[in-house]
């Protein structure tokens, strides 16, 4: 044997398992945990770096890391955006646990403002920032829903229970009396257009719905944070859009290193009503009627024969008919990559939420694309955020001021329970004018949806040292489309209406015809800007923060629709097939189409000075120009200053203050702000109208113009504290508001009734005013090794005057029969807004007729204002589990329920109607009528349990699946309050003459109670 040749292969493999031995030696793994030090709560997406390298990783979905460095590394480094980083020994153990400080305690959180970043003890105007882990959980619709009762000074209350319903959102009061109420959102810097749903029906149940909330084409699981500006100081920087506040919507970037993390997200939702009317049973229902025929004067003998003609042999429990339980399901997927100078994120969600109320719920696709690259040694900075959306929602027969018969929930509160659902024949029980809510969910059908494209493109360059251009593209379309169809052989006793357009009497009633609608409306806006930032530190002493722009955005809006009757092939028999195609109708009949285009142009300009990290002041000033106005005052400038002093930077506050604090800032901020919203785009000029309805075209005058308008004005002063404990164990921030509302726009009538229109835009005398405190405390209660529990609370109370109206301006509504132009609420001098008016009941008199005070005359009783709102969070944490509960509570103020007062009388058991049994069995006389009065004014103060989340991350080894957490939540769980009706927390709209309403319960769609699980994973 050639040893020789035997020798090298046995050498060369000596040498390589040497080699491999002594390779091993050299690198090591690394393996550990990143929580948060607030509530022990996992963080994903932490970077975790070999100190000295560019080694590193990110952690996944459970706060988990595992990479393999050298040997030699005996340090990482940790950080995260918004958290203090920190250096981690691994000399003694490779396997570490972190606890990352918030950088709100650690004073250097990045907090998002209007164009541009700023730290937290920067911020000197009243800024709120929630993020990602203090959101709502749970089934989410739209955004608002996330930060509900979360912060101070934001009051957000649902128009409803329906899945994507519209909510009412309020900073720090309401102002405006005929404008909108809503906030700004900015969504990654491009302001959002308002509007882009649609909310009125036309299939044939009578009155009109609420649009459809217009953040619900944002996938609430995209959001990074949320940022709210609440003083002029804050807000001035967008001028005249920041009246009501503003909301910076900060969507999450790419992060997942080199080789990118995908995420997957689950969730199935079951749904339930929270409570349900008390309505009298067949048995009840029959001997009260009978009663109630007695004591509006018939014979017993009489009143048996009438009850003998109401008992129809059933017993249908007409709410069970309408609600059901509810399951949604929901998908998200995501895909983060970072490298060097490249940030990518792409993420795809489906949802899919059914609503309690039979035939209504909501599904959503969306795609969402967020890169960013730079380029030349980083100077150029080229980004894009790309969203799109297809969101399709079904409504029930549902609407805000239905008839005495009532639209889908009146019909089945009121309903005969001794009514059969069908014939013998399987067709629908039809008696009279009522109407079968089981016919109405079967033979209406009513479907939208809506396709948004959101883009932002910016490129920004950085000139020199501290000083950066950039310019941005901003594009918001939105394309929506609603179809109703109402079938023909619904009864002409109980539905019906013709169809009239300007005068033109088209007739053909729904029976025989059936009816369809069409509408759409098509919605964008074109942001164009540019603005250089200037930041830079002279001598570690003077600190100096500058922005200065250009904005343009122009908005348009076209609206059309058609009627549509008389089918090709007819539909009369129960098996008949009504094929629901907007082309399978003889007729058709045009809306007066709308149109409009506005632009606002500005310029803005923004300077934060600092000197010694001590005293910060800022300054800011905006002026808009807004195509709505005439030449005379189309220019508006917005001024605001702001002033900060951190008191502990000082030294005798270190010596006297430093055993208690570590932190203490006093504030202070004056500015104002400007509003034009609810103007119409061409509200300076003379208008005309010109179409045809069928029989040649018709002109008509529409509108006096007013050259003289002025911008609404929006004056506001502010003082506050904040405070950290030496231990940083309890931080506190106290905040005193002033607002005042001057300069408001109104469309009144023209002076001497101006013929042949009767109104014009104006700028109305008088103010209101807000003011209040708020309070924010965080606690962290317990801090250990393994159990961790911390408190949030906070409160916001508000006080709203009107002064100096010329005159008391009336809205609010009232529907029910004999209600025909009634309304309860008025604005008036020296009152909040949406003071209620209205008899005060005094009980019934022994005749069961109703006594009101003050000689039958409308008194003012209280506002459906809050004056006072807050929210308690307790977040624990043990180990791997974290569990975080949360209350919110909103006091001072009156719903009016419109329910009971259309619904639920004596008189209407005596007609043969359901009533509830405390109407049923009590004292009232059948011919006592229904009068707008305090009877149905009721305290609307409630407690909520609105939101329960636990959740568990498991400890993952798997080389695939490198995070896995799961989680239950429960929403809107329980509920104290003496409110009669189903939830006081409602707001269906009830205005008049363009006047916003605010506080009315009328058949709402019902908030559920949802039981959520889920899982979320990372690969």
């Amino acid at each position: 044997m050639n040893l020789k040749l035997l020798a090298k292969p046995i050498l060369l493999g000596a040498f390589a398992c040497l080699f491999a031995i002594f390779s091993q030696a050299q690198t090591k793994t690394v393996t550990g945990k990143v929580t948060d030090s607030k509530d022990g709560s996992p963080m994903v997406g932490v970077s975790v770096v070999a100190k000295g390298t560019n080694i590193g990783t990110q952690t996944g979905e459970d706060g988990s890391f595992k990479f393999t460095i050298s040997s030699t590394i005996t340090k990482l480094v940790i950080s995260s955006v918004g958290y203090g980083s920190v250096e981690v020994d691994i000399t003694k153990s490779t396997n570490v646990s972190v606890k990352l400080t918030s950088a709100a305690d650690a004073l250097s959180d990045v907090v998002v403002i209007g164009y541009g970043t700023r730290k937290s003890k920067d911020v000197t105007g009243s800024v709120a920032q929630i993020s990602e882990k203090d959101f709502n959980k749970g089934q989410i619709s739209s955004p608002d829903q996330l930060l509900q009762g979360r912060t101070t000074g934001v009051l957000v209350t649902p128009a409803t229970g329906e899945p994507g319903s519209a909510a009412t959102i309020n900073i720090r009061g309401t102002g405006s009396i005929s404008g909108s109420q809503e906030p700004l959102y900015v969504i990654d810097g491009v302001p959002l257009i308002q509007g882009g749903t649609l909310g009125t029906n036309g299939s044939g149940v009578e009155g009109s719905t609420t649009a459809k909330n217009p953040l619900i084409f944002l996938n609430p699981a995209d959001i990074e944070s949320m940022t709210v500006l609440k003083d002029a100081s804050a807000a001035a920087i967008y001028g005249s859009r920041g009246a009501n506040g503003v909301i910076l919507i900060t969507t999450k970037q790419g992060r997942g290193g080199k080789k990118g993390v995908f995420n997957f997200g689950v969730t199935t939702s079951i749904a339930n009503t929270a409570k349900r009317y008390d309505l009298m049973n067949p048995t009840d229902f029959l001997l009260y009627a009978k009663k109630a025929n007695i004591d509006g004067g018939a014979a017993p003998a009489d009143a048996e024969a009438a009850v003998k003609l109401l008992d129809l042999g059933a017993s249908t429990n007409w709410q069970d008919q309408i609600f059901r339980q509810a399951i949604s399901q929901n998908y998200n997927l995501s895909w983060g990559y970072s490298n060097k100078g490249t940030t990518i994120r792409l993420s795809g969600s489906y949802d899919d939420q059914q609503g309690i109320i039979k035939n209504s719920g909501l599904k959503r696709l969306t795609t969402r694309a967020n890169i960013s690259q730079k380029l030349f040694n980083d100077k150029l900075r080229l980004e894009a955020n790309l969203t799109y959306s297809n969101t399709k929602n079904e409504y029930a027969p549902l609407s805000n001021n239905a008839g005495f018969q009532g639209s889908l929930l009146g019909a089945a509160l009121q309903l005969n329970p001794t009514m059969p659902v069908y014939n013998t024949d399987g067709s629908f029980f039809q008696q009279g004018d009522a109407r079968n809510p089981v016919q109405m969910l079967a033979y209406f059908q009513d479907k939208d949806f809506i396709n948004r494209f959101l883009t932002n493109f910016s490129a920004s360059y950085q000139i020199a040292q501290g000083l950066t251009y950039k310019a941005v593209l901003g594009i918001d379309n939105s394309k929506s489309e609603r179809t109703s169809f109402a079938d023909p052989r619904l009864g002409s006793g109980a539905y019906g209406g013709t169809i009239n357009v300007y005068g033109k009497d088209y007739g053909n009633p729904i029976q025989g015809n059936g009816r369809t609608t069409r509408q759409n409306l098509d919605v964008k806006s074109l942001l164009v800007e540019h603005y250089v930032t200037y930041d830079k530190t002279f001598n570690d002493v003077h600190a100096l923060n500058a922005v200065a722009g250009y904005s343009y955005q122009n908005f348009e809006t076209k609206y059309r629709g058609t009627f549509g009757w008389g089918l090709n092939t007819p539909v009369v028999t129960p098996t008949d097939n009504f094929i629901k195609n907007y082309s399978n109708f003889k007729n058709y009949a045009t809306f007066v189409p709308d149109y409009n285009r506005n632009e606002l142009q500005s310029v803005f300009a923004r300077v934060n000075y600092t000197y010694k990290d001590k005293y910060f002041l800022t300054a800011t000033v905006r002026s808009d120009g807004s195509s709505k106005f005439g030449s005379n005052n189309r220019y508006g400038t917005f001024p605001a200053f702001a002033f900060k002093w951190r008191v502990m930077e000082e030294a005798w506050a270190q010596n006297t203050l430093g055993k208690l604090f570590s932190e203490f800032n006093v504030r202070a901020n004056y500015g104002k702000l400007g509003s034009q919203d609810n103007l119409g785009s061409y509200a300076s000029l003379n208008l005309q109208q010109t179409f045809d309805v069928g029989s040649g075209p018709v002109t008509r005058f529409i509108q006096q113009g007013n050259p003289d308008l002025k911008w609404e004005e929006v004056a506001t002063t502010g003082v506050g504290v904040d405070f950290t404990t030496k231990n940083r164990r309890l931080s506190v921030t106290l905040d005193y508001y002033n607002s005042k509302r001057t300069n408001m726009l109104f469309f009144a009538p023209t002076p001497g009734g101006f013929a042949p229109t009767s109104s014009w835009w104006i700028n109305l005398d008088g103010s209101v005013v807000n003011k209040g405190w708020e309070l924010g405390i965080n606690y962290k209660i317990i801090q250990g090794a393994k159990f961790n529990w911390d408190a949030n609370f906070n409160m916001t109370t508000v006080n709203n005057n009107i002064t100096g109206l010329p005159s008391t301006i009336n809205t609010g509504s009232v529907s029910g029969q004999g209600l025909t132009g009634a309304f309860a609420q008025v604005l008036t001098n020296n009152s909040p807004i949406f003071t209620w008016s209205m008899l005060q009941f005094q009980g019934f008199d022994g005749n069961g007729n109703a006594r009101y005070a003050a000689g039958a005359s409308n008194q003012l009783v209280g506002s459906a204002l809050p004056k006072f709102f807050g929210g308690l969070t307790n977040n624990f944490s043990y180990n791997r589990w974290s569990l975080s509960v949360f209350l919110n509570a909103v006091t001072g103020h009156y719903v009016y329920n419109n329910t009971a007062n259309a619904l639920f009388l004596k008189g209407s058991l005596r007609n043969g109607r359901n009533v509830t049994n405390e109407v049923g069995k009590g004292p009232e006389n059948p011919f006592n009528p229904g009068s707008v009065s305090t009877r149905f004014l009721e305290k609307a103060d409630f407690l909520r349990l609105a939101n329960v989340n636990l959740s568990y991350a498991f400890q993952m080894k798997s080389k695939v699946i490198k995070t896995l957490s799961v989680f239950a939540s429960g929403q809107n769980l329980a509920l104290i309050t003496k409110y009669s009706g189903i939830d006081p927390e409602v707001n269906v709209d009830k205005s008049m003459s363009g006047i916003p309403s605010r506080g009315f319960d009328y058949t709402q769609y019902p908030k559920p109670i949802v039981i959520t699980i889920g899982a979320n994973i990372g690969f």
